[in-house]
């Protein structure tokens, strides 16, 4: 029944349009019979049409045959299999599996799974092949410092060597403090290529946008009430907080840090952590054993991004365009497509340069209903 909901909208429209049309003219000295002949339409069909929409029962019925949908056994069967799958999953595949399931509610599953793939909101295994080149960034609450009155903390981190940058106390979370804090960053170890965040006020205030544009930076938003999409440095938050705890305590200051203790968790993280196993290099050593990003890696970055942003715009354009009736999206809504259109182009762009990798291994199986 999908397929037929565009045919259906329109029809509706065509109908509606023809009946607004009718009444206007009726009101003219002109007959039923010459008001259906000028919109060219049969006379009894018009006013069927105008009886339906005074009773609210203008909208065109699905045509064909009655639904036929699997039972919720099965449907959460399918789920799980393209979650298992990937998006590469088609529909051969697919009908072997499910021999008894209508061809077009597969068709219907793998389509539905494949924009939520696209949207980012099915999560996958991720991995950062060049480290300095993207960064994250986050802020975490802290118990206030001795003797200082920091409550808060930026977290900064190199997602493909692991290595924490900087877990920088602060006063109160603001642009101006992530702003400074970066700017001493990049003349330390030179900008990345992108930097991830989520959507707080103080990691994409202008102020931040500002300096991350000087050193021509790409900010990569996380979507909205996805902080899972910058799960890297939310789970090296706890680690540094769990540190940080265990630290205070063993001087028997509980709940009472000082800006060492930050400090010191830091370099436990970097200098003796192993994500490669126990005989891979620490954060410290990856670090240390990788160059800067060159111009030139930067100068084809920007312009891969800006591309993808471009070709983006236009396929935006002509969807908005290939609709009968106008799209009215609000101001929000604009605002939403455009940071989607330039998250999918940065993550293109990462992906074509091979800084990263996507892999499907080790993932549970989806509660039900999870996608449907």
């Amino acid at each position: 029944m999908e397929r037929q909901e565009e045919t259906r909208r329109r029809e509706q429209e065509v109908r509606e349009r023809a009946v607004a049309m009718n009444r206007c003219l009726s009101n003219k000295p002109m007959s039923g019979a010459k008001a259906a002949g000028c919109i060219r339409i049969d006379e009894t069909t018009l006013a069927r049409w105008d009886r339906e929409a005074k009773a609210r029962r203008l909208a065109p019925r699905q045509r064909g045959r009655p639904e036929e949908r699997a039972d919720p056994e099965t449907r959460d069967a399918i789920l799980n299999t393209l979650w298992k799958m990937g998006r590469s999953t088609g529909m051969p595949t697919m009908e072997g599996l499910f021999p008894h399931v209508a061809k077009r509610e597969l068709e219907s599953f793998i389509a539905r799974y494949r924009r939520q793939w696209d949207d980012g909101r099915i999560p996958r295994e991720l991995e950062w092949t060049c480290p300095r080149f993207v960064w994250a960034m986050d802020y975490i609450h802290v118990p206030p410092l001795k003797h200082s009155g920091f409550r808060d903390a930026l977290n900064i981190r190199d997602l493909a060597s692991g290595r924490v940058l900087a877990s920088a106390p602060v006063p109160v979370e603001t642009a101006a403090h992530t702003a400074q804090i970066l700017q001493a960053l990049f003349l330390e170890h030179g900008a990345p290529l992108v930097i991830k965040a989520d959507n707080g006020g103080p990691l994409v205030a202008p102020a931040v946008q500002a300096v991350l544009d000087r050193w021509q930076v790409h900010l990569l938003r996380s979507p909205v009430y996805q902080p899972q999409y910058n799960g890297s440095c939310e789970a090296g938050n706890g680690v540094i907080k769990t540190l940080a705890h265990h630290i205070a305590a063993r001087n028997g200051r509980e709940g009472l840090w000082t800006c060492d203790d930050l400090e010191e968790a830091v370099g436990l993280i970097n200098s003796t952590a192993r994500p490669w196993g126990p005989k891979g290099p620490t954060p410290d050593k990856r670090w240390a054993e990788s160059p800067r990003p060159s111009e030139s890696q930067r100068i084809a970055f920007d312009k891969s991004v800006r591309e993808g942003i471009l070709l983006g715009r236009q396929r935006q354009a002509i969807d908005a365009s290939s609709q009968s009736r106008p799209c009215r999206k609000g101001a929000v809504s604009s605002i939403v497509s455009e940071r989607t259109i330039i998250r999918r182009a940065i993550r293109n762009a990462l992906v074509a340069s091979g800084m990263l990798v996507f892999r499907r291994k080790g993932f549970p199986l989806p509660q039900v209903g999870a996608i449907s």
